[in-house]
């Protein structure tokens, strides 16, 4: 039997062609891999930038806290020391501020005050408009839970007072864990907490993990005592949330348009506070507050008591004309979204230490205050 072979092989410009292919691709992947690295270089580069700045700028307020210090001769040695620059900005407020990658910097505002900064006459005496806030503002979400918690523990655990130099969300919640471990907090993975038929508590409690609040049902925080849920709270339709909370990432609140919701209590967020289209807020007695470090966005039927401290705020506003009345004030460093008739003024608040205690809110930042040290400040951030 013949076996038919096929005389013909690759033409030589088939083999070229098959040549350059191969090169382009070998070539256009070690572009990629050394333009990859590249960028990888980079991202460690403006990583240790910003950690060097951040740590120079941590450390002088570390030490002006520790000497309890203002004073020029002072700053001007310490700058020189760590190479930052101390600035007096005006209003009894200075800056510590470091560059890093690109010049971008890192900063810190801080002031000395001997009779402390009432939260009162700073923000929430500021009802019915809204108000901007400057960066260099030491009313920070960061700086009123530490407050709080520094009254929490002269009122509970007062052999354990929190540090004066925390002044970031996680200080606060690293301060938690420390009692949870010393048994002062009552702790539970969101998943067993998850099991309980009523969601009430009555002490000093630590959730780890995301919870969920199911349809109809309530979560009840009793007066006096806070809850910290180191995750993302969500409250399902129709629920009611009372009482003070602290959550680390986001807090939700779920719902339908012909289904009321109720938040009658103080909620600080490390993330996102968000809330259906009807919502109750507080009442006369006992408005709410909302501190977010992140956005909060309100349904375009929000009514009650409130105050909101965040970064961004915004009712619905696809749905401004909708049913909006709320009674209180909006603080925010960044836009604020709400109906022109939507802010109403509220000369009912009641402000005095025990109030404000039970309303998880603290009266007063400082030595005279919430603070073992008359320096108030904010932690290092990026400008």
């Amino acid at each position: 039997m013949k076996i038919i072979r096929q005389k013909r092989g690759f033409s030589l410009a088939a083999m070229l062609g098959i040549v350059s292919f191969v090169t382009v691709i070998v070539t256009s992947l070690f572009i990629y891999v050394i333009n990859h690295a590249k960028l990888v270089e980079q991202d460690i580069a403006i990583e240790e930038s910003y950690s060097d700045a951040y740590a120079r700028v941590d450390a002088a307020m570390q030490i002006i806290i520790r000497e309890n210090i203002v004073d020029s001769n002072f700053f001007i040695g310490l700058a020189k020391h760590l190479d930052v620059v101390i600035s007096d900005i005006g209003n009894n407020i200075w800056t510590v501020s470091s560059l890093y990658y690109n010049n971008n910097e890192v900063i810190s505002y801080f002031s000395k005050t001997e009779s402390g900064i009432s939260t009162y006459d700073t923000l929430f005496q500021y009802t019915e408009i809204n108000q901007s806030l400057p960066e260099s503002s030491l009313m920070t979400v960061p700086n009123l839970l530490n407050g709080y918690l520094y009254d929490y523990a002269k009122a509970y655990f007062p052999s354990e007072m929190p540090s004066s130099s925390n002044t970031t969300f996680q200080d606060a919640i690293d301060y938690v864990i420390t009692l949870v471990d010393l048994g002062y907090f009552k702790s539970q993975s969101s998943k067993d907490f998850k099991k309980w038929k009523d969601y009430t508590l009555d002490t000093h409690w630590y959730i780890y993990g995301d919870v969920v609040i199911p349809d109809g049902k309530n979560l009840t925080i009793n007066e006096g005592y806070v809850l910290v849920i180191n995750g993302s709270l969500t409250m399902g339709e129709q629920s009611t949330l009372s009482g003070n909370v602290i959550v680390t990432r986001n807090f939700t609140i779920d719902g339908k348009s012909s289904k009321w919701e109720t938040f009658e209590g103080t909620v600080y967020v490390k993330g996102n506070f968000q809330s259906a289209s009807k919502l109750i807020l507080g009442s006369k007695a006992r408005p709410s507050f909302v501190f977010s470090i992140g956005e909060v966005k309100l349904g375009s039927k929000t009514q009650g008591y409130g105050y909101f401290l965040t970064s961004q705020f915004d009712i619905d506003s696809s749905n401004r004309n909708n049913n909006v009345y709320v009674i209180g004030g909006i603080y925010s460093t960044g836009s604020i979204t709400y109906p022109s008739n939507g802010l109403h003024q509220n000369s009912d608040l009641q402000y005095d230490v025990t109030s404000f205690f039970n309303y998880g809110v603290t009266p007063m930042l400082g030595s005279s205050g919430s603070s073992s040290s008359n320096i108030i400040y904010t932690g290092p951030k990026k400008e």
